[in-house]
C-alpha cells in the first residue's frame, strides 16, 4: 500500500509541472470563412461566436476549438 502511494506521489509531482501548458477549449469564433478554391469541401461557414456554425446555410451544428483546430460536437 505505501509502495503504491509514494509511486501515485512521484506520478503527481512529475506531471504538475507540465499541467499549465494544456491547451484550453474555446467555442467564442465570430464572423465567417469563405473559400478562395473549388477544391473545398463547404464554401462558406459563419460562425456565431456562441459555438454553432451554419455550414452553407444548410446544416448547423455545435463545435469547440482546441488550440488551432476546430472540433465538432456529435
Amino acid at each position: 500500500m505505501a509502495r503504491s502511494l509514494r509511486l501515485i506521489i512521484v506520478l503527481i509531482l512529475f506531471v504538475s509541472p507540465f499541467s499549465h501548458k494544456a491547451q484550453e477549449v474555446h467555442n467564442d469564433i465570430l464572423g465567417y470563412s469563405e473559400a478562395e478554391t473549388d477544391s473545398t469541401l463547404f464554401d462558406l461557414l459563419e460562425f456565431d461566436g456562441s459555438g454553432r456554425v451554419n455550414i452553407m446555410g444548410l446544416l448547423n451544428n455545435e463545435f469547440f476549438r482546441l488550440d488551432d483546430m476546430l472540433i465538432p460536437q456529435t
